[in-house]
């Protein structure tokens, strides 16, 4: 006999709150898009807007700056008076209010060929406050630094309303007559942490009195999603009721409403379940209208777990066992190009599979 109870289910790979850090780069943004490099010189060390300098980088010039590799963009500078520049702008993807932590890295050099002057440079972010530059950094020396900073005050003072960001990185000193002042640049990224409350967004609890084939029979406890059930009863459970699915072959079963993953991208699934059966079986399935295997949540056998993902098995996870007619919680989570089971809070492992939307119809 095989009980099930599709607990909760959510949107995204965690069961309490997601803490995610995005590293935005040239390597895995479009440089000229939603990431850009300008360069120039400016008389005052510290503009009073954001838009200098204003020369963007160069195909090539983009492609030195997109990974840490000793590979540098070098600007040098022989006006007189004048300070060498870098100014970075980077869209990022996160909600403003979820953020907690900006990091800043730079890799390079600055070098001022006259002597007695300090080398090195200074790294700012721009405050849309107070619509003025906030030093972030520094170094003195002439040789190659890694040079990185944490913002973790204010946050949303340095976020603009196109959810933009502007670093500037600029020479210690100016630029003397007949001298050169150097920045050599080999990397630069910025990096988001945030996070964000799981909100589940369906909650079957089999809990009503009894099922007659009827749409919107099983109560979704949370949305609307309510679902409906054919030729299976409500039985007792372990955390509320279940879902008796107890006969041979595909008889019975739940047809939940296919609107709670339709469309989704990461999302976690948390169920309750009792059988004694060890060959092959599933407990969750979706498909397209083409009848395409979406989503299965598939056991070759009671020690063995291969989800399905858009029509697509990457091989199989060796489990502990999911039948022995007991109650066992089990949790399959989506999200970051893999899937990854859980059995009563022990971590089973994780396949490699691609995060994209889903598109379920049945």
């Amino acid at each position: 006999m095989k009980h099930i109870v599709l607990f909760v289910l959510m949107l995204i790979p965690s069961l309490v709150s997601a803490v995610t850090t995005t590293v935005y780069d040239f390597s895995n943004r479009t440089a000229g898009s939603n990431i850009f490099a300008f360069e120039g010189v400016s008389g005052t060390q510290i503009p009073l807007s954001n838009s200098l300098p204003s020369s963007q980088y160069s195909a090539s010039s983009y492609s030195d700056i997109t990974s840490n590799n000793n590979v540098y963009h070098d600007y040098i500078n022989y006006a007189k008076n004048e300070y060498p520049a870098i100014r970075y702008v980077i869209e990022i993807d996160e909600n403003i209010s979820n953020i907690s932590q900006l990091d800043v890295f730079w890799n390079g050099f600055g070098v001022n060929s006259k002597n007695n002057q300090i080398d090195g440079v200074l790294i700012y972010i721009w405050n849309n406050s107070n619509n003025s530059y906030e030093l972030v950094t520094q170094n003195t020396n002439d040789w190659v630094v890694e040079l990185s900073q944490s913002v973790t005050s204010n946050i949303t003072d340095y976020i603009d309303n196109d959810n933009k960001i502007t670093v500037y990185i600029v020479s210690q000193g100016k630029t003397f007559n007949g001298e050169t002042n150097w920045i050599g640049t080999d990397y630069f990224s910025l990096s988001i942490t945030s996070e964000s409350s799981v909100v589940p967004i369906a909650n079957f609890k089999f809990d009503e009195t009894q099922y007659d084939d009827v749409a919107g029979e099983i109560k979704d406890s949370i949305g609307t999603f309510h679902s409906r059930a054919k030729s299976a009863q409500p039985v007792d459970g372990k955390v509320c009721r279940a879902l008796d699915l107890s006969a041979t072959g595909t008889a019975d079963y739940a047809i939940i409403d296919n609107n709670v993953l339709d469309g989704k991208k990461e999302f976690s699934i948390s169920l309750w379940e009792k059988t004694a059966k060890t060959g092959n079986q599933s407990f969750l399935s979706g498909a397209t209208s083409g009848s395409n295997n979406e989503l299965i949540m598939w056991f070759t056998r009671d020690t063995s777990f291969s989800p399905h993902l858009q029509n697509s098995a990457n091989g199989s996870l060796p489990i502990s066992s999911i039948a022995g007619d007991q109650w066992r919680h089990l949790v399959l989570t989506h999200g970051d190009n893999k899937s990854c089971l859980f059995i009563d809070k022990v971590a089973q492992g994780c396949i490699t599979q691609a995060t994209n939307t889903l598109d379920i119809e049945v």
